[in-house]
């Protein structure tokens, strides 16, 4: 019974790309909504998912302990919250990326050899910004990761950055942009984005090309700033091997007395379930009811 009616009330966003005529793609969808003979969903009726709005200065943080015994291996993401950026922020968060990318696998793999698996970059999820760093480590405890990951930023040194080394990242960022899809599937993955995100800018990568040529260092290193200190809005997710759990116990009263001191509210949390219940959320950017602002 379940079955027969599940489809009764449906909504339906397409994308038709290929070697195909618009009438023949308008047949498909006609089609279709014949054959489904369903009542257009009210958009108020639609499932609203919303994403954790970390404010500033907070730095909500769980351990979680592997339950295998064998297993050396420790892993920590840390994910820093940006929000919900203009585009021109959003190419400034490019840079910044480009900028640290290297230097981060560099400093903690190659230097610090602190394991195999070394990463940082950036993620956008339901029109919400950030950055995430990414270590796994079989010689340290997630804690003490945590306190590398500050520690580079803390480092990082803005003054080997002249302007002609600036250049090169940002070209290095547009030439990337500029790189045309290899595969029809690649193209509609971008293009289906645009429209999950109902934003619609099929040409935003012209559109990023255009205001990356604008934006100075100054402007990248406020960014900088402002996401990993000033108003640092952090989630440190760990998983603990069995020999590293009495380093990380020690090291997270440590950290958590350093935040302190640093003006920032460490928070501790059990699972998942408890952080969705504590933590405060944005609103739906995907909806229609708060789809009301543009990007460009």
């Amino acid at each position: 019974m379940f079955l027969n009616s599940f489809l009764n009330e449906s909504k339906f966003e397409w994308l038709i790309q290929g070697n195909i005529t618009k009438e023949e793609a308008l047949d498909i969808v006609s089609s279709t909504e014949k054959i489904l003979a369903m009542e257009p969903l009210k958009n108020e009726d639609l499932h609203s998912i919303k994403i954790a709005d970390i404010k500033s200065r907070q730095n909500f943080y769980v351990n979680l302990r592997s339950k295998d015994k064998n297993n050396l291996n420790s892993s920590l993401v840390s994910y820093f919250q940006a929000g919900n950026l203009d585009n021109r922020d959003e190419c400034k968060l490019m840079v910044l990326e480009a900028l640290m990318r290297e230097k981060f696998f560099d400093d903690l793999r190659t230097k610090q050899a602190l394991g195999y698996i070394v990463r940082l970059g950036t993620k956008e999820h339901r029109d919400v910004n950030g950055v995430f760093c990414l270590v796994q480590s079989s010689v340290k405890s997630p804690e003490y990761l945590q306190n590398t990951i500050s520690e580079f930023f803390r480092s990082f040194k803005w003054e080997e950055i002249d302007a002609e080394t600036y250049e090169t990242f940002v070209n290095s960022v547009i030439v990337e942009l500029k790189q045309k899809d290899l595969k029809l599937e690649e193209e509609m993955a971008r293009n289906f984005q645009e429209i999950k995100s109902k934003n619609y800018k099929f040409d935003k990568r012209e559109h990023c090309v255009e205001l990356l040529k604008t934006i100075k260092i100054e402007e990248v290193k406020d960014l900088f700033n402002k996401l990993f200190f000033e108003e640092v809005r952090r989630l440190d997710i760990a998983l603990v091997a069995h020999c590293h759990q009495e380093e990380n116990e020690n090291l997270e009263k440590q950290n958590y007395e350093n935040a302190k001191e640093n003006g920032i509210n460490r928070i501790k949390v059990e699972s998942a379930n408890e952080f969705k219940r504590i933590v405060a959320h944005y609103p739906d950017f995907y909806s229609t009811t708060f789809k009301s602002y543009a990007k460009f």
